[in-house]
């Protein structure tokens, strides 16, 4: 598997500093969260950067664009349901997406991170999930000819690879894929690595944390089966990116990135039976 982590772990760091970062503790890569080009908030956000410095700066230190992680959803309800579509801005998620493909597109990452998300009031999950289907369709026609796949992120009422699979036979595109997120489908009552592998070749990213008592922790201190997760999934032959995810965006009192992303990389790739080059060569030393 292709290790790697997400910028909320180091959202204040300048983008030249956690590709270095990565390089030196033997990422593979790294997944860019952007809030957008009217957000300042992530001082790594790339669509801040020239996509042009942005390769470069990977180019020069061996480290790929995994993906480009988005908040967009595409739940909003159509009120009223017909006249709805005439009077509200239907397409807005889809638009929002055209210019994360671009910018993906534009820095080499080969992904886009969405969301589904939920439904509202009385709805059931097959009427939202038919809503939800017709845009992301949009969305990945949009990427039909930039090298790039839309990727849906279980969350809200599609947690589970079951509602994902429903909602994804319902878009039926080809580059709209899975990033499945082993904290969000266990704490939806899930077996994540069932829930992984029945995925099969629509699952494109691993993404992975820990919780304990409602709070991220170090991967394999908390309640989330990681690890049996990255082992069955290295076992059956998935070679894809997986994610280390540290909130530290959303809960600024999480240790700092020099405390964790080491040990993180360390288990990652011990779990998968796999040494990197900066691992085998005994550039870093994690404590585990």
């Amino acid at each position: 598997m292709q290790v790697g982590f997400s910028t909320v772990a180091c959202h204040d760091w300048p983008l030249d500093r956690v590709v270095a970062y990565a390089e030196e503790l033997g990422f593979a890569g790294i997944d860019f969260r952007t809030l957008g080009p009217d957000s300042a908030r992530f001082a790594c956000d790339p669509a801040l950067t020239s996509v042009a410095k942005i390769r470069s700066v990977l180019s020069e230190h061996g480290v790929e664009a995994q993906m480009v992680s988005t908040g967009i959803s595409f739940d909003a309800p159509i009120r009223p349901p017909i006249l709805g579509r005439a009077l509200q801005d239907h397409d807005r998620p889809v638009r929002e997406t055209r210019r994360a493909i671009e910018l993906a597109a534009g820095i080499g990452a080969p992904f886009v991170r969405v969301f589904a998300f939920t439904t509202h009031g009385r709805e059931t999950r097959t009427a939202a999930a038919k809503r939800i289907a017709e845009r992301l369709y949009l969305a990945g026609a949009a990427a039909r000819h930039a090298g790039v796949q839309v990727l849906v992120e279980n969350g809200g009422a599609f947690s589970t690879s079951e509602a994902l699979h429903d909602l994804l036979d319902r878009v039926r595109h080809p580059l709209v894929r899975v990033a499945y997120n082993v904290a969000a489908a266990h704490l939806a009552g899930e077996d994540p690595v069932e829930g992984a592998l029945a995925l099969g070749e629509r699952l494109a990213v691993l993404k992975v944390k820990d919780v304990a008592e409602g709070l991220p922790v170090m991967l394999g201190e908390g309640s989330v089966p990681v690890e049996p997760v990255v082992r069955r999934l290295s076992a059956s032959g998935f070679r894809g990116p997986v994610v280390f995810e540290w909130d530290r965006a959303w809960v600024p009192e999480l240790a700092e990135p020099q405390d964790v992303l080491p040990k993180a990389a360390e288990r990652l790739y011990r779990w998968q039976a796999v040494r990197g080059a900066a691992w085998s060569s005994g550039r870093v030393a994690a404590s585990v």
